[in-house]
């Protein structure tokens, strides 16, 4: 009676509606067409909790056979996939921060007193009990979500007062650490650990070093020429016969023998830092690469609220500078040049309005290395450069 299987379509369940329909008229096939079994009746409200429990089962055994597939598994179900590829979903760190607590003389904070960054809102519990002698003291605290970081001196928000704790504050910065990856990060990875056994030496390189833990991101680039060759227009950087590959951060060792597995034979490699790499009869290798120097970059936008679109100046703006940001963490490779046009795309598709369009309206974008260098030009990077864009340099105007 419940249509539920596999065909050469894939997985089909009847859904809790055709399976509620098709209860109701069993029954009514039993006791009669007149039988009453709405919601409203005992006996309808039974048909619907058992057509729920079978439509349960069926979810559950479709999230089965979903799980055996990467590009819509969630989850365990996709970490277990991934797993076939020998590509592990990395579990992130707990950041540590030393915070002074100023507490009353005699006084005594427990451990797991929570303090609070006030900008970021990450949370740290202090790993050990604390007492008023000799006060300030220096309190370690440990991070209550993966990848949360805080800058010095913003950790200064007691979560749970606590008698004797008058007032926190971070000296510095909490270490370095990587947050939990979602289950798009580890897709991609995975995708890429497919792509990487490639015949050609480029993709293979790129894949590969893309694919290593902490990497961020990459760009390759190959002269087989027998002269020198700009990468960026005018630089005359890249040696004959070579390949260069830039990154935003990595382990040196890791990516050195990457690039002495992947590239082909006699191709050198140019770069500012330098990692030797053994063979298998020992010799020695020295592969080059060069990781790129972030630019902090500032950003002014002067825009126009639509009259009606809903934006909020607070709240929007706050939408904007996320939507930027994201997109420079994400998007903006090294030697990329900041184009105005890509702001004004982004800026705008981060507020849509009530009426289904952009919330604002951009009036100027100015781009430049410092807040003194603005200008109404896209923003010029050189070939071992990347645009790094920080809240703090994002200014935004609102015209009348």
């Amino acid at each position: 009676m419940i249509s539920i299987g596999i065909d050469e379509s894939g997985f089909y369940r009847d859904r809790l509606e055709t399976i509620l329909a098709r209860y109701v008229a069993a029954a009514k096939a039993i006791y009669g067409a007149d039988r009453q079994l709405g919601p409203e009746t005992s006996d309808g409200q039974l048909l619907g909790a058992l057509a729920e429990a079978v439509d349960d089962c069926g979810q559950a055994i479709e999230d089965v056979y979903n799980g055996r597939n990467p590009d819509v598994a969630t989850g365990q179900n996709l970490t277990s996939t991934c797993r076939f590829n020998g590509v592990n979903r990395l579990v992130g760190d707990y950041a540590y921060v030393n915070v002074s607590m100023s507490i009353t003389a005699g006084a005594v904070v427990p451990a797991g007193t929570q303090v609070q960054d006030e900008d970021t809102g990450a949370v740290y519990a202090s790993v050990a009990a604390a007492t008023g002698t000799g006060s300030p003291q220096l309190v370690t605290c440990k991070a209550l979500v993966k990848g949360s970081t805080s800058a010095a001196g913003k950790v200064v928000k007691i979560v749970n007062p606590t008698y004797g704790l008058t007032a926190v504050t971070n000296l510095n910065a909490s270490t370095v650490v990587s947050a939990e990856e979602t289950d798009e990060q580890l897709r991609t990875r995975r995708n890429l650990s497919t792509a990487a056994p490639t015949s050609g030496y480029l993709d293979s390189i790129w894949a590969g070093i893309l694919a290593t833990p902490g990497v961020g991101k990459v760009k390759v680039w190959e002269n087989d020429t027998g002269n020198y060759q700009d990468v960026k227009a005018g630089d005359q950087v890249l040696p004959p016969h070579s390949i260069a590959v830039v990154v935003t951060a990595g382990s040196a060792t890791a990516i050195g023998a990457t690039l002495y597995a992947r590239k082909s034979p006699g191709t050198g490699t140019m770069g500012t830092s330098e990692v030797v790499v053994a063979d298998s009869l020992g010799i020695a290798h020295t592969m080059r690469y060069t990781v790129a120097t972030p630019v902090e970059y500032s950003l002014r936008i002067t825009y126009k609220e639509r009259a009606g679109a809903g934006f909020g100046s607070e709240g929007g703006e706050a939408a904007v500078k996320a939507a930027l940001v994201a997109w420079s963490n994400v998007k903006q490779l090294p030697m990329e040049d900041v184009y105005r046009g890509w702001v004004t795309a982004i800026a705008q598709g981060a507020v849509i309005g009530l009426d289904g369009l952009p919330a604002i309206v951009i009036e100027d974008v100015q781009l430049g290395r410092t807040s003194g260098t603005r200008a109404s030009t896209d923003l010029t990077l050189l070939w071992n450069e990347v645009g790094d864009l920080l809240t703090e340099n994002i200014v935004m105007e609102k015209l009348p």
